[in-house]
């Protein structure tokens, strides 16, 4: 059973990105801050996720991401822990790290209040492969749930968008 939050078309689009990668025999894994594995629960559900889902890594505090994922302590000093920079290397960091062939990120604020004088409901998004980066800003409103269930419609829209680019 796929969580509630997914429609119909987006249970429909899940099942097309998870085709879209089998079928070429590619695997991806997730570096994730704001939606704490909330991402990696939705590849993870799906029958025969672990034909192309490595895993993913939970990095909450800025500490996990430099000491674990391996993301340069310049990046949190010069940018922030919300920022398209630390997303994108966050993407790249748990590509490496899980040798899959695609890594994606969701690093951001969530709410309830301002972090790093960024607002509530901002979140970068990025998909790290060798066929090239592409990252996304969102600006989400709503609850704590409601802006983190945004975020991941958002982002499996906005990969299967990335994998589809591949195609032409």
């Amino acid at each position: 059973m796929l969580p509630y939050t997914l429609e119909r078309t987006d249970k429909e689009l899940l099942f097309k990105i998870k085709h879209f990668l089998i079928s070429r025999e590619r695997t991806l894994s997730t570096a994730e801050s704001c939606t704490g594995g909330y991402l990696s629960s939705f590849f993870s559900l799906l029958p025969g996720s672990s034909d192309f889902f490595k895993g993913g890594i939970v990095t909450y505090q800025a500490e996990v991401k430099t000491d674990v994922l391996g993301v340069d302590k310049n990046i949190v000093e010069k940018f922030g822990v919300v920022s398209e920079e630390m997303s994108i290397e966050m993407a790249k960091k748990v590509k490496e790290k899980l040798n899959s062939y695609y890594g994606i990120s969701a690093t951001g604020n969530l709410g309830p209040s301002v972090l790093e004088n960024k607002r509530k409901g901002l979140v970068y998004s990025s998909v790290y492969s060798e066929e090239g980066i592409l990252s996304k800003r969102f600006l989400l409103s709503g609850t704590r749930s409601k802006i983190r269930d945004l975020l991941i419609l958002n982002i499996l829209k906005f990969f299967f968008i990335y994998l589809e680019g591949e195609e032409v």
